[in-house]
C-alpha cells in the first residue's frame, strides 16, 4: 500500500500542478486579449479624432471622409460596448454610461454642424474643433481609468 501511495502522489501532484498553471494561462489570455482591445479601442479613436479634424479644416467637402467617419464610429461604439459588457460581468467597476454618453456627443460634436451639407473651412480654434477635441478627451481620460483596472 505505501508503494502505491509513493507512486500515485507525484503524479497527483503533477496533474494538479499542471490544472493550476492551465487555468491561470487562460486567465492571463483572457485579459491580455481584453488589453489589446481596449489598445485597438484607443487607436480608432485617435484616428477617428485625426479625420474628423482634418475633414472640417478642409478646404472642401469630402464624402468619403464622410462616410468613413461614420461607419468608425458605429463600429467604435459596438467595440467599446462588447469590451464594457464584458468587464461588467468580471465585476469590474466600469460606467458604461458614461462611455455612451461621451461616444454619442463625440459623433454629436463631429457630425452636427458642418456635415454633409453646407461646408466651410472651420480654423483650429473654431466651436466644432473646440467641441470635437473636448468630447475626445473626455472619452480619452475615461479609457486611461479603464486602463488603470488593467494594472491593479
Amino acid at each position: 500500500m505505501s508503494d502505491f501511495i509513493k507512486l500515485t502522489i507525484p503524479w497527483f501532484l503533477v496533474i494538479l500542478g499542471w490544472l493550476v498553471v492551465h487555468f491561470f494561462t487562460i486567465k492571463r489570455e483572457k485579459e491580455k486579449r481584453q488589453f489589446d482591445e481596449l489598445k485597438d479601442i484607443q487607436a480608432d479613436l485617435n484616428d477617428i479624432f485625426t479625420i474628423s479634424i482634418n475633414y472640417h479644416s478642409g478646404n472642401e467637402r469630402n464624402s468619403t471622409d464622410e462616410i468613413r467617419i461614420i461607419s468608425s464610429l458605429l463600429f467604435l461604439e459596438e467595440k467599446g460596448d462588447a469590451l464594457f459588457e464584458i468587464l461588467s460581468h468580471k465585476g469590474l467597476k466600469v460606467d458604461q454610461k458614461r462611455w455612451t454618453r461621451g461616444i454619442v456627443f463625440f459623433r454629436m460634436a463631429i457630425t452636427t454642424n458642418n456635415f454633409g451639407g453646407d461646408f466651410s473651412n472651420q480654423a483650429q480654434d473654431s466651436d466644432i474643433i473646440v467641441n470635437i477635441s473636448k468630447t475626445h478627451m473626455e472619452i480619452v481620460k475615461l479609457l486611461l481609468e479603464i486602463n488603470k483596472i488593467f494594472y491593479r
